[in-house]
């Protein structure tokens, strides 16, 4: 009964002051009203100085740009990345080279020194790219703060009141909860992977192998349930929610008609045209969503990609060579590194489907 009398009341007053508007002003009201100056402002620099509208973003054209920017963006890493598989190679061929000459206790010193070689190499790029994966974090967090809240009012202006309020409030939470695990837990774990790597190969410890078996399931197995959770509410969500604001919106217009019955169909006629310009207006921002998460994450996920192939290209060609503890442990990073893509790459898709999700929010007929 709340959600009918908000609804029959945001309609009324809508159409009190729209009344005599043109559709276009109606779609300018409704931008000064749910402010979307303010999402236009928050957008990364290469799409705010680019895109002006809001109705009608170029989507192809801009994923292009973000595509582009992103491989230009990372020629340096991928140099550094090759730079740091050169040096990996190279001890390990020392390695190789001098493990052919040496045999018992000076073995064993020989892969101690390799690995920990390897590792002091491999802690440089992998410090970078997990400072860079944090940033990313923290700048689509800002981002979404300001997103959400405008999808949300463009989502209720357009007659779903209760799909919007689920969809806010389950994607403010998970997003939360992932961001806070990923920064605060999953990160310094992958630190701690690395280094039970260096001592597992260097010392050949079995328990610390098993340890960073767990580490690795527990990191994929969180990742996976948050994104299946998410998307399951969502799920339960839509399903509710839509039939909900659908009966909503029905005995509004039929209140309403009620009350003015002689105008009771011109009535209806604005509300309808005021609701489908708060479609319209959502699905813009909703694809600005949509370009400012890929402008945000797809730089830092390619340049984590790069080293992640770069390395495994590395411990191949290691394997190669015949240094069995330094393949070990440039293997170990690359699955480090794999594991900080998946986190990246989760934290992208989640808010992507997040952004679609409130695109196509059920629209009461």
């Amino acid at each position: 009964m709340r959600v009918l009398f908000s609804i029959l009341l945001i309609i009324l007053f809508s159409i009190q002051g729209h009344a005599a508007m043109l559709p276009e002003e109606i779609l300018e009201e409704q931008e000064r009203m749910l402010g979307t100056s303010t999402l236009l402002k928050a957008l990364p620099s290469e799409l705010s100085s680019q895109e002006q509208d809001l109705l009608n973003p170029d989507f192809p054209g801009q994923a292009s740009r973000i595509l582009h920017k992103a491989i230009a963006d990372n020629q340096a890493g991928m140099h550094s990345a090759f730079a740091c598989g050169a040096a990996l190679l190279a001890v390990s061929l020392l390695c190789a080279c001098l493990g052919s000459l040496e045999d018992g206790l000076s073995q064993t010193v020989l892969r101690i020194a390799g690995v920990v070689s390897i590792t002091l190499i491999c802690v440089v790029p992998m410090n970078t790219l997990i400072g860079a994966g944090a940033g990313a974090l923290d700048e689509v967090s800002l981002f979404m703060d300001v997103l959400l809240p405008a999808l949300a009012a463009a989502v209720t202006a357009s007659g779903a009141p209760v799909s919007s309020s689920g969809l806010y409030l389950g994607t403010a939470f998970f997003a939360s909860l992932l961001t806070n695990l990923i920064s605060q837990v999953f990160l310094p774990l992958l630190y701690v992977d690395l280094a039970c790597a260096c001592t597992e190969q260097a010392l050949g410890n079995q328990m610390l192998t098993r340890m960073r078996s767990l580490i690795h399931s527990g990191l994929s197995f969180c990742l996976k349930a948050l994104l299946v959770l998410f998307s399951l509410y969502l799920s339960i969500t839509s399903l509710i929610s839509g039939s909900a604001d659908n009966a909503a919106v029905k005995a509004a217009k039929l209140a309403i008609s009620g009350i003015v019955p002689v105008i009771g169909s011109v009535i209806g006629d604005a509300s309808e045209t005021i609701l489908v310009s708060a479609s319209i207006l959502r699905s813009g921002i909703g694809a600005l969503g949509l370009l400012g998460v890929l402008a945000i994450v797809l730089t830092p996920f390619v340049r984590i990609g790069i080293q992640y192939l770069v390395l495994k290209l590395f411990a191949a060609l290691s394997g190669i060579l015949g240094a069995e503890g330094p393949t070990r442990m440039i293997d170990a990073a690359a699955s480090a590194m794999g594991l900080l893509l998946a986190m990246i790459g989760t934290v992208g898709l989640f808010h992507l489907i997040a952004c679609v999700c409130f695109m196509k929010a059920v629209i009461p007929a």
